[in-house]
């Protein structure tokens, strides 16, 4: 079924990107075609893609950009369309798998196990000199920079076409993912018009928890999304279970306001395209019904490839793309006044995402002003039993 659904009327949240909500599932006849197929295995953060092209996080984005789409976004950061859109969503593949696909072609992407979860319409087949592409995504050729390693990987061909979803996929924390669908169903139910969301890849921690409660307050907003990355992060990140049972133990402990916050998870993957993958997250969240974004001031980024201003002068060059960001500085805790504030303050004590991993991974507790202890059960007896915490 493909269609664009219309918000609901009722509902008083902003509209997603183009006006209306991608959505692209598998029809009976759909079904009766796939044996016929060609199909072409790809990689698991090519199907997430899939999986978010038919649920709509990626309107008004049909399929994996074309030549022409793709070089109106690395160019202008814009659709043809003049839609704001800042990220590159590609199918890439190695030369000798496209071999046999031609335009107009109907094929079945699939993972590791061969079978087929989503089908593409091929459109477009073409091939890009891969330093320039990665200089335009990430303003680097750097192989140290891990979007950059993972790109260069991946191949030098690319496939552009519309994709329609087979079925669901067999996800980490699939109980905890919601569609842009049923966020906007949530929200309008509990009466929400102003959303701020929240973006991020590490556990429950204090400094992240002022900023959202900050930024609650300071937007007016009705309510706080908590919307954590699950997918395929960088060696040494953590993984999605104890990120979102670290977040569901604050919540069930009252740390924050009763009935201001929903939790879901996210199952994309960290592109660490700094600026442009910030205003992407942002845009992702417009699309969920959300009126606010907030920004740190490393958002997506990784090591010191981007400047510490370069997410806000980005979305300062933008302007309007129907979601506010909400900058904040780092967080530290002042041990004087027992209050957080920004880590600029010579009194404050930083708290960051690197010095839990390395704090934990040494099997030591962390200051209660840092993590709550109730988080870090949490995570303590992950490496007590014998489960994994990170990423390896």
């Amino acid at each position: 079924m493909h269609s664009e659904r219309a918000a609901n009327p009722v509902s008083r949240l902003t509209e997603p990107l183009g006006g209306r909500l991608i959505h692209r599932e598998a029809t009976p006849k759909d079904l009766e075609e796939i044996p016929e197929l060609q199909v072409l295995r790809v990689p698991e953060t090519t199907l997430m893609d899939c999986e978010q092209f038919a649920f709509g996080t990626y309107s008004p984005l049909t399929g994996f950009m074309d030549r022409d789409i793709l070089a109106s976004v690395l160019d202008s950061c814009r659709l043809p369309s003049g839609e704001p859109w800042t990220l590159p969503i590609v199918l890439q593949t190695l030369r000798s798998e496209a071999a046999g696909i031609a335009r107009g072609e109907r094929i079945a992407l699939a993972g590791e196990t061969g079978e087929p979860t989503a089908l593409i319409d091929v459109t477009d087949i073409y091939t890009l000199d891969m330093d320039n592409f990665c200089q335009a995504f990430f303003g680097t050729t750097s192989d140290a920079h891990p979007g950059v390693a993972r790109v260069k990987n991946a191949g030098s061909t690319f496939i552009g076409g519309d994709i329609t979803q087979i079925g669901p996929l067999r996800a980490p924390r699939r109980q905890d993912h919601l569609t842009p669908a049923q966020t906007r169903h949530i929200f309008t139910q509990m009466g929400w018009s102003r959303v701020v969301a929240f973006h991020g890849r590490n556990p429950a921690h204090r400094a992240h928890e002022t900023i959202q409660l900050t930024a609650l307050e300071r937007t007016g907003a009705d309510g706080l999304y908590i919307n954590p990355v699950i997918g395929p992060k960088k060696a040494g990140d953590f993984l999605p279970d104890p990120i979102m049972d670290s977040y569901r133990a604050v919540l069930d402990a009252g740390c924050y306001p009763e009935g201001k916050v929903v939790l879901g998870s996210f199952s994309t993957y960290s592109r660490y395209a700094g600026p442009r993958e910030a205003v992407f997250t942002a845009l992702c969240r417009k699309n969920m019904g959300c009126s606010h974004f907030i920004i740190g001031r490393d958002h997506t980024g990784v090591g010191d490839f981007y400047g510490a201003d370069a997410n806000r002068d980005l979305f300062e060059e933008m302007g309007d793309i129907g979601i506010a960001p909400v900058f904040f500085e780092p967080i530290g805790y002042n041990p004087k006044t027992g209050k957080y504030d920004t880590a600029a303050n010579a009194e404050t004590q930083s708290i960051s995402g690197t010095q839990a991993r390395e704090t934990l991974k040494a099997g030591k507790a962390l200051p209660e002003w840092f993590m709550r202890d109730i988080v870090q059960k949490v995570l303590l007896e992950y490496i007590a039993d014998g489960r994994p915490l990170f990423c390896e």
